[in-house]
């Protein structure tokens, strides 16, 4: 009996978490090649492929990041 309450009380709780998920995130925004180039840092850059356009950090890791800021 112990064990059916806590799947129970788990699954209601990854429900609550699936179920907010989409109420916090915003909506992409899209730039134009220009507008991303102006917009992004020092640590980014911007990749374009036929198919879609895309900025990201030039390191991924951000450990490893913040070993190369200090």
């Amino acid at each position: 009996m112990v064990g059916l309450c806590t799947s129970i009380m788990w699954g209601g709780i990854f429900n609550l978490a699936v179920e907010g998920l989409g109420k916090y995130l915003a909506p992409p925004v899209i730039f134009s090649l220009e507008d991303a180039l102006e917009y992004i840092k020092i640590d980014e850059y911007v990749e374009i492929t036929p198919s879609y356009m895309r900025m990201r950090k030039i390191v991924l890791d951000e450990l490893e990041r913040k070993r190369q800021n200090r």
